[in-house]
């Protein structure tokens, strides 16, 4: 058993949420605990909500950039949030609320600002040459994925004001490259991409390919190496800083960018990055594992502030790889009363399946499946209990099905070797038909979705 959530961010055409208010509940042990875990979930939300509104970016490769680098971020900037938080038994009550109407002004206001920045940068960059311009794209380059960040909210939150960049992420990248930096190992790269670089408890989630939400197994070598000169925390609720990245690959090599973003407020902080010669990594697997498996997970999941989910792992949300022996904690959240089931889609070289997942194994019949989530679990994690990762390995996802009126109907399906398989050949088509019965709901209920996928490898 694996995860990790789907929280592919992308910059493009969007329906808006103006006009709606959002608040998000979450406690802790602590005040700021419970404060950082509201936050977290209004974060999420957001995240989510800019994926599920974006229509397009494949004609314009700006906004593409935009896109790749975006995804790696742990979280978006919260301008104009706000939190509340009273004792609540033993615990604290932290409420995250953010009004469109106040926090467009905010967002607006931070994009003028970036935007006169990164012009008097780059009208520097025409006459320079060598460490120079490098310098100066090398300053450039997180104010501009700072831009976007902020600009995807502006955008959803209603934000109707052209407010463009001098230049964008992609022809950072670009200007970048033609400077040369190359290096032929993964050492080099490594020790290139993190000389000077200021780090305070950073967390190191895997570099992913372009266009993919999980990480592949070059992207767990890529880790070890860094985890061995780096020394990170191990738990990401401990850290200050979060460090990952990505990867694009052509016939001239790999291009690859590191983003440091603070941990609490999504803030970007640096970035990094360096083209490795094909030979320093042609003998490892670095291709996306199954682009036809990632695109269906990460596409067609709705959110809604007034009714959702969540899944997460004690090793977050976001980029998840583990591998032989890792034990992996799964809970899930509701911010209402209801009930939920989730299926796991599975991909490895021994098999393709589609599978309920037994929440209580000595139930019987649709019972085995189905949690219900009463008023005093509501907005609290529930752990679904303690994996350990065993082979074969391969690419695994969850997805979850939750409803405040009792859920009466699940997909068909039938046994084998002690699974509950879908009858769906495959799992596009799994995927779709779940998503249908949701639809098919009580018109006076509301659901929620929320998906998690992971790469799981041996050491």
């Amino acid at each position: 058993m694996r995860l990790f959530m789907t929280l592919f961010l992308l910059v493009g055409f969007y329906n808006t949420i103006w006009g709606e208010t959002f608040e998000f509940k979450a406690y802790g042990s602590t005040q700021k605990q419970a404060k950082e875990n509201a936050l977290l979930e209004l974060a999420n939300f957001l995240s989510v909500k800019v994926e599920s509104n974006f229509t397009s970016y494949a004609d314009n490769k700006g906004a593409k950039e935009s896109a790749q680098t975006l995804k790696v971020s742990s979280n978006l900037p919260l301008g104009g949030a706000r939190v509340s938080v009273i004792k609540s038994g033993e615990d604290f009550e932290a409420i995250a609320s953010l009004e469109p109407s106040f926090a467009l002004h905010f967002y607006e206001s931070t994009l003028v600002s970036l935007k006169n920045q990164i012009a008097l940068l780059a009208v520097k960059l025409p006459q320079q040459k060598g460490e120079a311009k490098e310098q100066t794209l090398e300053l450039l380059y997180p104010l501009v994925i700072e831009f976007d960040k902020y600009h995807a909210i502006y955008k959803l939150l209603g934000g109707a004001t052209p407010i463009v960049s001098a230049i964008t992420a992609a022809e950072i990248s670009l200007q970048l490259l033609a400077l040369g930096d190359e290096v032929d190992t993964i050492a080099m790269a490594i020790k290139r991409l993190t000389s000077d670089l200021k780090l305070q408890s950073v967390y190191i989630t895997p570099i992913t390919p372009d266009a993919s939400h999980i990480p592949t197994p070059f992207s767990s070598l890529f880790l070890d190496k860094m985890t061995g000169v780096l020394h990170p925390v191990v738990h990401q609720n401990e850290a200050k800083m979060i460090l990952g990245g990505r990867y694009h690959v052509d016939s001239n090599g790999m291009q690859i960018t590191l983003i440091l973003t603070d941990a609490l407020n999504g803030k970007t902080l640096d970035t990094r990055s360096v083209k490795l010669l094909p030979k320093g990594y042609q003998a490892y697997a670095y291709q996306s594992v199954d682009s036809e498996f990632d695109r269906a997970m990460a596409s067609g999941v709705a959110v809604d502030a007034t009714f959702h989910a969540s899944l997460m792992t004690n090793k977050g949300n976001n980029n998840l790889l583990f591998k032989a022996g890792d034990e992996i904690k799964v809970g899930v959240k509701l911010n209402k009363p209801g009930y939920f089931y989730i299926v796991a889609h599975v991909k490895n070289p021994k098999d393709t399946m589609s599978y309920l997942l037994p929440i209580y194994e000595t139930a019987r019949g649709n019972d085995r499946f189905i949690r219900y989530v009463p008023a005093n679990e509501v907005n609290r994690e529930i752990s679904l209990g303690e994996f350990t990762v065993e082979p074969p390995y391969g690419i695994e996802s969850l997805q979850m099905i939750a409803s405040t009126a009792p859920i009466t109907q699940l997909p068909s399906t039938y046994e084998r070797d002690g699974y509950t398989l879908l009858k769906e050949g495959n799992i596009a088509s799994a995927l779709s038909n779940t998503r249908a019965l949701k639809i098919k709901s009580n018109t006076k209920s509301l659901s929620a979705e929320a998906t998690l996928s992971y790469l799981t490898v041996n050491k």
